[in-house]
């Protein structure tokens, strides 16, 4: 009976020890799974899961160590017997792979946790350059809807509403000449072409009635009538007249003036902004043709894509020029013909939707408008003496505006 109660007692000790090597076991699996979570998120530069495993198999070896030599401790002391003996090589074996497999999954896991995140390529692009700005051309049209025709011209008012008329000659005279008689009482004198091709010819003056007449050379200075015609202007738009191409202001959208145009105003956004980009190139690029303006006869009309490229010119291929460009970004500008003091000349006088017409004048310096004038400006490369002259409406007077 002793022996059974001491066997009893001993299985009892043996099921104790069993239980406390298991949680034991246990812990240490959680204790390792804990510390490897804290790596992930507190430690920037972690040692590889090679390490990991060592130091737990480490851990598990020497709990293993102890467990078995205080198993053999029980069996001296109790004298198990073989089948004891075996039952405690089963347990240890079963703790150690219990242990060692938890352990191996922790540091598979915080190796997949601790994996450094992927490279991040931070690329910059320069802003595109800003696009040319898109021009807005008016193509007159001759549509035969409303015409006054003789054997010998044609005048054409099926458009006036729009602030144009077009003429034709059909004879065969040489010089041929349009006069515009307008309400106020201010007559145009034009010369037109001869060839039978159609020009256009702006309805400057405001509303009312306008006498248009074609007239050919029979003799030295006199004219005879080849066609004339009255009408009754009342325009549907004010502005149109100086937004259209006309003789004195002769631009199509293939122009080099149109073109150069769209790219000086390439990223603006404002009408000023744009008479301020065109009125700068003119002042800045071109220069006054002295020998022209010695020979230019009084019929002179400018020569606007000549001057973009040659850069050159007299005052009315300036003005010319510089209109072409402001009318084709759709802001209305006048064209003006009459005296700067004692000189006959030519300037501009422009529209913009904030400020209505602004006449002779170009830009806003943050205090006052200043004339337009691109001919005087860059002559004088815009001194002060010479802004003064042209900022002053007193030195001017208009005679005829296209």
């Amino acid at each position: 009976m002793q022996n059974g109660g001491d066997c009893t007692k001993t299985g009892k000790r043996l099921t104790a020890l069993i239980l406390s090597v298991m949680l034991l076991a246990s812990c240490g699996g959680n204790t390792a799974e804990t510390t490897a979570a804290e790596t992930t998120w507190t430690i920037t530069e972690t040692s590889p899961p090679a390490s990991s495993e060592t130091a737990a198999d480490t851990t598990t070896e020497k709990t293993t160590a102890e467990t078995a030599s205080s198993l053999s401790e029980t069996t001296a002391t109790s004298a198990l017997s073989e089948t004891e003996a075996t039952s405690e090589t089963t347990v240890t074996t079963t703790v150690t792979t219990t242990v060692t497999t938890t352990l191996s999954t922790t540091a598979a896991t915080s190796e997949a946790t601790t994996a450094p995140p992927p490279e991040t390529t931070v690329t910059t692009t320069e802003k595109p350059p800003a696009q040319p700005s898109e021009p807005y051309i008016i193509t007159p049209v001759a549509s035969g809807k409303k015409t006054e025709e003789t054997d010998l011209g044609v005048i054409d008012f099926s458009n006036c509403a729009d602030g144009y008329v077009m003429c034709s000659y059909k004879g065969k005279k040489k010089k041929v000449k349009v006069q515009i008689t307008a309400p106020n009482g201010v007559t145009y004198s034009y010369n037109l072409d001869s060839g039978g091709k159609y020009e256009v010819f702006p309805l400057s003056e405001g509303s009312g009635k306008y006498r248009i007449g074609i007239y050919e050379n029979v003799s030295d200075n006199s004219y005879a009538k080849a066609a004339d015609t009255e009408i009754d202007y009342e325009p549907e738009n004010s502005l149109l007249p100086f937004l259209t191409p006309n003789q004195y202001v002769n631009y199509n959208k293939d122009s080099k003036a149109v073109e150069l145009g769209s790219k000086l105003c390439a990223g603006t956004e404002t009408d000023t902004e744009k008479i301020d980009a065109v009125y700068s190139w003119i002042v800045d690029n071109v220069t006054y043709d002295k020998a022209l303006a010695k020979d230019a006869q009084s019929s002179y009309l400018p020569n606007i894509d000549g001057t973009v490229t040659k850069k050159t010119g007299i005052c009315l291929d300036y003005a010319g020029t510089a209109c072409a460009m402001l009318r084709s970004q759709k802001i209305p500008t006048k064209l003006v013909v009459g005296y700067a003091g004692t000189i006959y000349h030519a300037w501009l006088s422009v529209y913009t939707k904030e400020q209505g017409w602004i006449y002779g004048i170009i830009y806003f310096d943050g205090k006052s408008w200043h004339r337009m004038d691109p001919t005087f400006a860059a002559g004088n490369k815009s001194s002060e003496k010479i802004m003064s002259f042209i900022g002053d409406d007193e030195n001017y007077t208009a005679k005829f505006i296209y």
